[in-house]
C-alpha cells in the first residue's frame, strides 16, 4: 500500500469489503487505485479468491471455478452533511449463476450495479439504504435486490465499554452477490433463488482491542422453502 502522484495505490493479496459488502467481501489478488477526497472514486482489478468452488463451469471442456475469476470494481463515494452516497460496478469474468453445476456455455460476465445511500438521523443513530442491479436473471426471473439497515452507535476497540447494535433486512438475487458479506448460511445455489430475512447483531468492546460480536440471521431462500437461523 502507497501513493503514487497523490493517488492511492494497493497492490498484492488482500481483504477487499466494498461498499456494504452485500455483493462482495473477501480476498482478491489485485491491483487497487483510490482517487479523491471529497469525491472519492476507486478502481481494483485482480482475481476473486476463495470463492465458491461449487460454481463450476465449462469453457472448452475445461472445468473453471468462481474462485479463479478475474473481477474489475469500480466505486463512487461522496460525502455532504451527514448523508453518505455511494454507488459501485462490479465485473466478474465467465461467471455463471445459472442452472448446476458444471454449467454448460453460453458463459457470461456477470456484471452488477449498486446504488446506496446512509445518513444520521438523529445522535448515533444511523439509517441505510442499497439497492443492486444485475444483467443475469435467476431461473424465476429475479435480477435485483435491496438491503435496508439501522444502526446505533458502535463498538471502538480502543475504547473499552463502547457498544453498537444494528439489523438489517435484506432481499436479494442470488445474481446480486458473489461473496456476501454476512456470517450467515443463506442459498447461493440459482435454484434458492436468493435470500430475504432479517439480521442483528451486537458489538462491545471488552478490554482495550478485545471486541465481542454477537449475530442472528433469519432468512429464507426466494425460491423455495430453503430457511436458515444463524447465531454467530
Amino acid at each position: 500500500t502507497g501513493s503514487v502522484a497523490g493517488v492511492g495505490v494497493t497492490a498484492g493479496r488482500y481483504n477487499y469489503t466494498v461498499g456494504q459488502g452485500n455483493v462482495y467481501d473477501d480476498h482478491m489478488d489485485a491491483v487497487q487505485l483510490d482517487f479523491g477526497k471529497v469525491l472519492k472514486a476507486s478502481l481494483a482489478y485482480g482475481s476473486a479468491v476463495e470463492g465458491n468452488a461449487n460454481y463450476a463451469y465449462k469453457v472448452a471442456d475445461v472445468t473453471k471455478y468462481a474462485d479463479e475469476t478475474d473481477a474489475f470494481i469500480a466505486t463512487l463515494g461522496y460525502k455532504t452533511g451527514v448523508v453518505n452516497l455511494d454507488a459501485a460496478y462490479y465485473n466478474f469474468k465467465d461467471y455463471v449463476t445459472t442452472g448446476t453445476a458444471p454449467a454448460v456455455t453460453p458463459v457470461d460476465d456477470l456484471q452488477i450495479w449498486t446504488a446506496g445511500a446512509s445518513a444520521e438521523i438523529a445522535k448515533n443513530v444511523n439509517l441505510g439504504a442499497e439497492y443492486l442491479k444485475s444483467d443475469q436473471e435467476t431461473t424465476a426471473g429475479d435480477d435485483d435486490g435491496y438491503v435496508v439497515s439501522m444502526s446505533y452507535k458502535g463498538a471502538k476497540a480502543s475504547d473499552k465499554g463502547s457498544f453498537g447494535v444494528w439489523t438489517k433486512y435484506y432481499d436479494q438475487a442470488s445474481t446480486t452477490y458473489v461473496l456476501h458479506t454476512t456470517d450467515a448460511t443463506h442459498g447461493k445455489l440459482d435454484e434458492n433463488g436468493g435470500f430475504k430475512g432479517l439480521g442483528a447483531g451486537v458489538n462491545y468492546t471488552l478490554a482495550k482491542n478485545i471486541v465481542g460480536i454477537v449475530e442472528y440471521y433469519d432468512l429464507d431462500s426466494k425460491a423455495n422453502d430453503f430457511t436458515t437461523r444463524t447465531l454467530w
